[in-house]
């Protein structure tokens, strides 16, 4: 059997993408504070990282969007999109390209 187990891991979140993302926070912020402090790890960092969640050392605050959130990030009908205007022709570039054809020099 594995330590710590799915399942004790699973109570601190809700899904496992949530706890894999919790994990990998966590390892690199533990990776980051050794590699400051000139430390070297006995153990890697994300099993550091999983021991610690699973020995709830680590609070993991679970972020979900409430409706307001959800209809701010709906576009609205006049919103602008990604596609361009056709550019408008300047009125001068015509007469400039006839004067050259024109055989003037």
């Amino acid at each position: 059997m594995l330590y710590p187990s799915m399942d004790k891991l699973m109570e601190s979140v809700d899904s496992r993408y949530s706890l894999v993302i919790a994990v990998a926070k966590h390892a690199r912020q533990i990776s980051e504070e050794a590699e400051k402090n000139h430390n070297v790890l006995d153990e890697k960092p994300v099993k550091l990282s999983i021991n610690d969640i699973a020995d709830k050392k680590v609070k993991i605050i679970m972020h979900k969007p409430d409706e307001e959130w959800e209809e701010e990030k709906s576009e609205p009908d006049d919103a602008v999109t990604d596609e361009a205007a056709p550019a408008e022709e300047p009125e001068g570039e015509d007469a400039a390209g006839d004067a050259d054809e024109s055989g003037e020099e």
